[in-house]
């Protein structure tokens, strides 16, 4: 035992900066490659601690060092169930992947607890890094929101120690898993039914803003700040239906997409200079009528926001107000 737990401090110590790299490449592929599809998640990896890596050894001496498959992990938390599929589409092709998992499958039909989606990741054999991290990989747990608070809450309570609690208090938990997957499916139709409303024309059209904003740049933003500046702009597009005005601005975005890109790039590196706007999603909308009817626009806007940023972004994209 003793020379077994040497051996795995003595390869950690050497390989975890290799590990650390390999999660962090990942991630930040994974993270552009979840953007770009217009998806809003959050992606982190973490290797092993030197400690967690023993007592993992400890408590499965079965292993070995080399047997063990989870030196690094990655985790990706979405907002809604539909998200993790289209994640896992996006990790499918962004990598070589193999051993998916949906937890669920543990627990039958009978039984709720944790739910989790895992997938273990590599390299392509044609990605320029592959040279480098040569036979690692990562395992990828793709969560909603509503999971991630269930497993965050209950991991310390019972997943690690279901078989030293009482059974009653094993089924309180598991019983609030299951409340945790009715809100994801409630959440789900919720998005759904909202963006059909038709006095909601404001949340489709924001929705498809930040779907393209997210493909541009991965930066937060304010979105009660948001909503308002659609609901004010909304009426310079006339009659035109909210999915006419988002298939309109997810064109203009597409047609435009280097000229916008590289305008929002800019003005990310000086804080004192750009308007505030430029790190909102409507900002893409404030571009739209730049280029169709900047006058109607600057009139509008004055009704509520100051002139000034409203310069500062027709400036950023090459235009004079």
């Amino acid at each position: 035992m003793a020379d077994r737990l040497q051996h795995a401090r003595d390869s950690w110590l050497r390989e975890r900066h290799r590990y650390e790299a390999f999660g962090k490449l990942l991630a930040g592929t994974l993270l552009e490659a979840i953007n770009h599809g217009g998806i809003a998640a959050e992606v982190a990896s973490r290797a092993k601690t030197m400690d967690s890596m023993v007592k993992k050894l400890i408590r499965k001496p079965d292993h070995s060092y080399e047997s063990l498959g989870d030196k690094v992990g990655l985790r990706v938390v979405v907002r809604y169930r539909p998200d993790v599929d289209r994640v896992l589409a996006i990790l499918d092709g962004a990598f070589e992947c193999s051993g998916l998992e949906d937890t669920a499958g543990r627990l039958g039909t009978e039984k709720v607890g944790y739910r989790s989606w895992h997938v273990i990741v590599g390299l392509r054999p044609s990605d320029p890094n592959r040279p480098d991290f040569e036979g690692l990989a990562a395992e990828v747990q793709v969560r909603t929101l509503a999971q991630h608070l269930w497993s965050e809450m209950a991991h310390d309570l019972v997943y690690k120690n279901e078989a030293k609690l009482p059974d009653d208090l094993v089924r309180r938990m598991n019983l609030l898993a299951g409340l945790i997957e009715m809100a994801d499916d409630e959440f789900s139709r919720l998005d759904r039914e909202i963006s059909g409303l038709p006095e909601m024309g404001v949340y489709t059209v924001l929705r498809e803003l930040e779907r393209q904003y997210l493909r541009l740049v991965s930066f937060e933003w304010d979105r009660e700040l948001s909503f308002d500046v659609v609901q004010l702009l909304l009426p310079l597009y006339g009659g035109e239906s909210p999915d006419g005005v988002a298939e309109r601005l997810r064109n203009r975005c597409t047609t435009d997409s280097a000229d916008i890109q590289d305008a929002l790039r800019r003005e990310q590196v000086s804080a004192h200079e750009r308007s505030v706007f430029m790190l909102q999603p409507e900002v893409l909308m404030i571009y739209d009528r730049l280029r169709t009817d900047r006058y109607s626009l600057r009139d509008r806007w004055s009704e509520r926001y100051p002139e000034e940023e409203l310069e500062r972004v027709a400036n950023a994209f090459g235009y004079a107000l």
